[in-house]
């Protein structure tokens, strides 16, 4: 509601207080102006106060999920953090969660062992959903609560490189038991630092051997971008397409669940179940530097888009560089 009143120095001041709203106040020379900014602060705010004060912060998760997922390229990530919200924030009108009630989330969130990183990226994700009803849904005057609560520090990213010897072991074990499509995927992993879904959806008529290269019509970042093939890439897709010209290059796999299962396996037997197969993209990064490639030309086969996540996935041993050094 507004307060009007004077002032000791006989100027007129406004203060507009509305609940899910930031307080709003202003001088005036004359009582009949501050009024007149009062009424018309109060009638905007009205046209918006019910759908935000009763929107629940479920129902703010649905009509994100509904309208807005589908623009990121990885939404089994993204409902991955709806989830999260859902779970561990209390489902109070939108409007009305407050700095406290994040402050709670991201405590009760450490304390139960999700790392700074993880709890970070779920405080922004929400940050997001603010901007978006706020800019996009009609609710310009949504104070985004987020921008007021202490986000805990990136975790220390781990060294992800697996050992050259776990991966030798893995690649026997493909060996032993005759799977030879795994052997070739895990090869070409290293050698093209490409992520899992961009292998598994990667298709043989974007394949062009004659420039070396393998077009990805849509990656994680929702950009397309061309892979750069060395020899042995070129010659361990050859061995995997054969004599077939079109489709997705590997055939054994119609999901990625079933891949991760049957990757999973044969980690298990060959006694490195700690290595994740995305650790073989931080391995063929790391490669890439040690055979001299730029942080920018490195940039063009991964496909990361800012050199500081592409530092995530490089872990450049202290030897070899001492050996560049001379």
């Amino acid at each position: 509601m507004a307060s009007i009143y004077k002032a000791p120095n006989g100027r007129w001041k406004a203060s507009v207080r509305t609940q899910g709203y930031r307080s709003k106040t202003k001088t005036f020379d004359k009582q009949k102006d501050a009024i007149s900014w009062a009424s018309a602060i109060e009638f905007q705010r009205n046209q918006y106060a019910s759908p935000e004060i009763t929107l629940t912060l479920e129902q703010v998760l649905d009509r994100f999920s509904e309208s807005e997922v589908h623009r990121y390229s990885s939404s089994k990530n993204i409902q991955t953090l709806i989830r999260s919200l859902r779970k561990h924030l209390p489902n109070l009108p939108f409007a009305q969660i407050r700095p406290p009630h994040l402050a709670a989330f991201r405590d009760h969130r450490l304390v139960g062992g999700v790392c700074g990183s993880t709890v970070r990226k779920e405080l922004n994700f929400l940050s997001k959903i603010y901007e978006v009803a706020r800019t996009e849904w009609g609710y310009s005057e949504l104070r985004n609560p987020v921008k007021d609560v202490r986000k805990p520090p990136e975790t220390p990213p781990k060294d992800r490189r697996p050992k050259p010897s776990d991966i030798q072991a893995l690649l026997n074990e493909c060996k032993r038991s005759g799977n030879h499509n795994m052997h070739r995927i895990i090869e070409i992993a290293i050698e093209t630092a490409m992520r899992q879904g961009e292998l598994l959806s990667a298709r043989i008529e974007l394949v062009d051997f004659d420039q070396r290269l393998l077009y990805l019509p849509m990656t994680k970042n929702g950009e397309p971008r061309h892979v750069p093939l060395s020899t042995k890439a070129i010659t361990l897709l050859q061995c995997e397409i054969g004599n077939r010209t079109e489709g997705p290059i590997f055939l054994n796999w119609s999901s990625g669940n079933g891949f991760r299962t049957s990757y999973r396996r044969i980690c298990a037997r060959a006694g490195v179940s700690h290595i994740r197969f995305h650790d073989l993209r931080h391995e063929g990064a790391s490669r890439l530097f040690e055979k001299g490639l730029n942080p920018f030309q490195v940039a063009v086969v991964t496909g990361h888009k800012s050199l500081q996540s592409l530092k995530r996935y490089t872990h450049l041993k202290a030897a070899d560089v001492a050996k560049l050094l001379g």
